[in-house]
């Protein structure tokens, strides 16, 4: 008997999470939709603090608790509990930008060796386990 692989730990952007909870019918890219489907999902203690702030000025008007709560069932979405300090010692090196967001979101991926499924081009262009096409 073959044993099957192990699901590939993927982590979200926040827009990814925005997107998942405002519309998930969106299309999106076959290899998102497969680490969608079969992945261990995650996001950022980062993201869920973006979050707050992109509420806080009203870019979004929906609480992320509440934002969170309803991914966390169908997708099996937990947050991230990597160590912080892990984090941090990846964030040094990524020199790439300079928005605290994205460089600890990135950060907490790269700590993880996960996946991180994002549309932010900068991210993209400059992290080889980004993941959009």
């Amino acid at each position: 008997m073959i044993a099957s692989a192990s699901p590939v730990l993927a982590h979200l952007d926040t827009h990814i999470l925005i997107w998942l909870y405002h519309k998930p019918e969106r299309a999106w890219p076959e290899q998102v939709l497969d680490l969608l489907g079969t992945g261990m999902l995650r996001y950022s203690p980062m993201a869920r603090l973006e979050l707050y702030y992109l509420h806080q000025i009203g870019r979004i008007n929906v609480l992320p608790v509440e934002l969170l709560s309803e991914l966390t069932e169908p997708l099996c979405l937990r947050e991230c509990d990597q160590s912080f300090s892990a984090v941090i010692g990846q964030a040094q090196s990524l020199t790439w930008t300079r928005d605290p967001f994205d460089r600890l979101i990135v950060a907490q991926a790269m700590a993880a060796k996960a996946k991180l499924i994002t549309h932010d081009e900068n991210i993209l262009m400059n992290f080889s386990e980004a993941v959009w096409v």
